[in-house]
């Protein structure tokens, strides 16, 4: 659930705020945004695909569940933070959208969704998972006033930091508060 709460405020962030830096910082009008910052959001849409079949195929090469799951989380943790800091440094447009599109790509097959069915026994999946939902709108709906009030004050930047930053928060929660996934634990 915290880990929701940690990368929720990104989905938020990717759906509500990436047609304004368009227009902000490279200067798309609306034609523009209609034209062109379609391109991340079918891009994360792949990456739901790779999220689920990535770790799939290196099951099917032998890896362990706990592994390929940690892995993909981990290659993608480290995508994230290189493409949100050279979010903050990019001027030309075409590489922009290339970036974003790359950061949506590694938000969507990050994969945390599937987290409580890898760990918790099916009777509490639903209940965790609607939790973890709850606590991840909530982190994420707070987010929004101080996302506005950074962009107005400082633009982009920080906002793309924080990105940077919270990936591997997020990283760190799995490996310490989770542990082992596949691993059902039994709750009483």
């Amino acid at each position: 659930m915290l880990v929701r709460a940690l990368t929720d405020p990104i989905s938020y962030f990717l759906l509500f705020w990436i047609p304004l830096y368009f227009q902000k910082r490279h200067g798309f009008d609306l034609k523009q945004i209609g034209t062109f910052v379609w391109i991340p959001f079918a891009v994360a849409a792949a990456g739901n695909i790779v999220g689920g079949a990535l770790p799939r195929f290196l099951i099917s090469r032998g890896w362990e569940l706990d592994r390929a799951r940690k892995s993909t989380m981990g290659l993608m943790t480290c995508l994230m933070l290189l493409c949100s800091l050279l979010a903050t440094q990019v001027s030309s447009s075409a590489l922009a959208l290339v970036i974003v599109a790359s950061m949506m790509f590694c938000h969507a097959a990050w994969g945390n969704i599937t987290l409580p069915a890898e760990v918790f026994p099916k009777r509490a999946v639903g209940t965790i998972t609607g939790l973890g939902g709850t606590l991840g709108s909530f982190a994420g709906a707070l987010s929004q006033l101080y996302i506005g009030k950074i962009v107005d004050s400082y633009g982009f930047g920080p906002v793309f930091i924080a990105c940077a930053g919270l990936y591997p928060a997020a990283l760190v929660l799995v490996f310490v508060l989770i542990g082992k996934l596949g691993v059902v634990r039994e709750i009483k």
